[in-house]
């Protein structure tokens, strides 16, 4: 993943975020916050449990808390779903990634639960707990408030893990539509008051408009002849299928099918511009099955057939 992460107390609007979460971790019985990429919190943690406030009181134990949000936010990006795990302290957590245009932006951070008695303790500990030894009655006040935490099954945490996920991907998609309207609707109105007789002038497009859809236009250049779906492209951007199609067709003016062909047909008039190969041989390796369904495209965007094309290229 490479460029510049999003600003995400600006997408969320963090304060106003606030109440949503305070609400959802209420509800959950878990304790959560959005951290940063870095793992800085974006926002304030709700329910955090009096054992974990008592191990982040540790300047020590804290920095690995620290490492433990950075690290399962990542490690949630790398896998592109919600990643379930234990902290340093071997208490159960999970993350949810936010992943914007192929960049990893932070992660919803959820959990400081504790497994059932019995249950399965398979799961990854991210960080490896600290060596230094501890006062004992820190160690002793830390076991009795450990007891207190809530006690819930893996299957369970998974469920939520999944919830906070679609929830969270739904918020976010919303949000940056909001920005993206907005940024058109000022650039718009810039442009008009600075253009000449009243012209207006084509609105800018927004600050996350091209980045959040830039994966798909840079495997679509490069692989144009490959049959690819919108579902595929909405999926590389991680982003839903809907905001994907809505916001492709903002950005370049033009439905996803529409631009696909466009490419294709681009390079069709180059090939019959500069070689010999037969008609039916460009279609097919421009991924054009049907060679029917070629000339009619072919005539739509270019405005003849692609023989009349050819034999006008020959003159």
């Amino acid at each position: 993943m490479s460029g510049a992460a999003p600003n995400l107390d600006y997408i969320i609007n963090a304060h106003n975020y606030q109440k949503i979460q305070d609400s959802l971790s209420e509800a959950s019985d878990m304790a959560m916050l959005i951290v940063d990429f870095q793992g800085i919190p974006v926002t304030a943690h709700s329910r955090c449990s009096e054992y974990c406030a008592l191990v982040r009181s540790n300047p020590e134990l804290n920095d690995l808390c620290r490492k433990c949000d950075a690290r399962g936010g990542l490690e949630a990006a790398r896998l592109s779903k919600p990643y379930v795990y234990r902290c340093h302290m071997g208490v159960l957590d999970l993350a949810v990634p936010i992943v914007l245009g192929g960049v990893y932006a932070g992660a919803i951070l959820a959990g400081q639960v504790a497994l059932p008695e019995g249950e399965d303790d398979s799961l990854e500990r991210i960080v490896e707990p600290s060596r230094e030894p501890l006062d004992r009655a820190f160690v002793s006040l830390l076991a009795e408030r450990r007891a207190l935490l809530p006690v819930m099954s893996r299957e369970k945490v998974e469920v939520i893990a999944n919830m906070l996920f679609q929830i969270h991907n739904y918020m976010i998609e919303e949000a940056l539509l909001k920005i993206e309207l907005n940024d058109r609707l000022a650039a718009s109105s810039a442009s008009m008051a600075s253009a000449p007789d009243g012209d207006s002038l084509a609105p800018a497009k927004g600050p996350y408009n091209s980045f959040i859809i830039q994966p798909a236009l840079d495997h679509l250049a490069a692989r144009f002849h490959e049959r690819t779906t919108l579902d595929e492209m909405a999926s590389l951007c991680n982003v839903s299928s809907s905001y994907f199609s809505k916001l492709f067709n903002r950005i370049t003016g033009e439905t996803f099918a529409n631009y696909v062909n466009g490419l294709r047909i681009r390079k069709a008039r180059e090939y019959l511009d500069t070689s010999d190969l037969p008609i039916t041989t460009i279609a097919l390796e421009l991924g054009f099955d049907d060679i029917s369904y070629f000339d009619k495209v072919f005539k739509r965007i270019a405005g003849v057939t692609p023989s009349a094309y050819k034999a006008a290229s020959a003159k």
